[in-house]
């Protein structure tokens, strides 16, 4: 019985000595993916940043022309109103 026990535990031990030599060749490998992963996810956030600024950007130049036209428009009746004035 120690000898079937023992050949077990022997069969138990290799395989787990197999199990990590492969978990060892693959390590290198998901170390390098993970670093890649790491290095998109920066870039992503760079990027969703610079979109999110230049967004802000386009919305300040569109308030900015908005009213800078109204301001226009204002201007614009008033001297039209005014020039009416002067000829009636």
């Amino acid at each position: 019985m120690i000898i079937f026990l023992s050949s077990s535990l022997l069969e138990l031990i290799d395989n787990l000595a197999i199990k990590v030599q492969e978990v060892e060749d693959v390590a290198p490998s998901l170390l390098e993916v993970v670093g890649s992963e790491q290095m998109l996810l920066e870039e992503c956030a760079d990027l969703l940043h610079q979109a999110l600024n230049t967004q802000v950007r386009f919305h300040q130049k569109q308030n900015e022309y908005l009213l800078d036209r109204h301001k226009f428009s204002s201007i614009q009746s008033f001297v039209c109103g005014n020039m009416l004035r002067l000829f009636t």
